[in-house]
């Protein structure tokens, strides 16, 4: 019991310099008490932590593979966030190999402890076939069950007509689209041209799942060159977003942007956008 207290003790304290309650917020000091928190026992300390190093919160730097260990071993000890959290990591491959799979298991176990977010996440992986059988019945009873502990993601989920991977089968059987790689290539330069030269380019901008095997997301966009060279400018246009950007040709062959932000609509996001830093581009053709 009084170990239980003590560990209790370093976990609020922790909490009161991580959000500068009555003293000045230190992040190293949080995350040094709640480090010692968790190793006492106190498994909610694990995702408090976690959440440190997955945000980069209280002035620590983001840290997924650290994150993700706090998540595990909190996760480990039965905590409920914690092995949401761990779903969380795996299923988008943050800090720690994706797996869609190992995502499931850590979502059932939550959702065991009536966690909404983890049964969301359960609609969604049946929905899609991600790591378990895809089976509308199972994605909307695990939707339902979500719906009833307050999770707002899961009504939004509801009502969506196509599950986020139809689009594989809609292009895979379009030959308007027999150019696009259902699933995610590894793309390499078609030459080591250190020169871009300057005109309009047309293409599309595809988005895949996070591990790569199913197309989810096609944007038709165009690229104008105005200004070439080792350093080139011009105008990328996707949908009804514009952007200038600027960047220069690495000497294999990649358009490196300097500068560039594109709007795209994400499946997840609630104002229905998001905003892409541009970092940079292959000519693979």
């Amino acid at each position: 019991m009084e170990a239980d207290s003590a560990a209790n003790l370093m976990f609020s304290l922790g909490n009161v310099y991580l959000l500068g309650r009555g003293v000045a917020a230190d992040g190293n000091r949080a995350a040094e008490l709640l480090g010692k928190a968790a190793g006492a026992g106190y498994a909610k300390a694990y995702h408090v932590l976690g959440m440190m190093y997955k945000d980069g919160r209280g002035g620590v730097a983001r840290d997924f593979v650290r994150a993700y260990t706090c998540f595990s071993k909190g996760a480990d000890a039965g905590n409920r966030q914690c092995l949401y959290a761990k779903g969380y990591m795996l299923y988008k491959g943050l800090g720690c190999g994706q797996d869609y799979a190992a995502a499931v298991a850590a979502f059932r176990e939550a959702a065991g402890m009536k966690d909404g977010m983890s049964w969301y996440m359960l609609g969604i992986c049946h929905r899609n076939g991600f790591g378990c059988m895809q089976e509308s019945a199972a994605a909307n009873y695990c939707l339902r069950r979500a719906i009833a502990l307050k999770c707002r993601d899961a009504r939004a989920e509801m009502v969506r007509k196509h599950e986020e991977t139809y689009l594989s089968n809609v292009y895979g059987d379009d030959e308007k689209y027999a150019s696009l790689p259902i699933s995610m290539p590894d793309i390499v330069p078609a030459s080591a041209d250190t020169m871009l030269a300057p005109g309009r380019y047309e293409g599309f901008m595809v988005m895949y799942d996070y591990s790569g095997d199913r197309l989810v997301a096609l944007w038709r966009m165009s690229m104008a060159v105005d200004r070439c060279g080792r350093r080139v400018g011009g105008t990328i246009v996707t949908g009804t977003d514009s952007v200038a950007y600027s960047g220069e040709i690495a000497a294999d062959g990649r358009l490196v942007f300097t500068g560039g932000k594109l709007t795209l609509a994400e499946r997840y996001e609630r104002s229905g956008a998001l905003a892409y830093k541009s970092s940079d581009g292959v000519n693979s053709s």
